[in-house]
């Protein structure tokens, strides 16, 4: 049986970083995107920077995030907000 790898000793902002990309995830996917990060940084000077480059290496490389789709509905909205803005600027009647 081989050892189990040592923990790596991660400050409170890069454990956060790590998680902040998790979340991007669907549930199924976060242990394997923790996983390959934490493999990623093995060996390696652990810092806010390399936490950060290591997660979205991983996001990039690994094809576990999905970004979401724009759908009609959204984006109609999202034009429907910019309309009335520029009316409340009078800009558009």
């Amino acid at each position: 049986m081989s050892p189990s790898p040592t923990p790596l000793a991660l400050s409170d902002s890069e454990l956060d970083q790590i998680m902040s990309c998790a979340a991007q995830l669907d549930r199924r996917l976060r242990r394997s995107f923790i996983e390959h990060v934490a493999h990623r940084l093995r060996g390696k000077e652990l810092g806010d920077g390399a936490v950060y480059r290591a997660c979205r290496e991983v996001l990039k490389e690994s094809g576990l995030f999905s970004p979401p789709l724009e759908t009609e509905a959204h984006a109609l909205g999202h034009g429907q907000r910019t309309r009335e803005r520029e009316r409340e600027r009078g800009g558009v009647s």
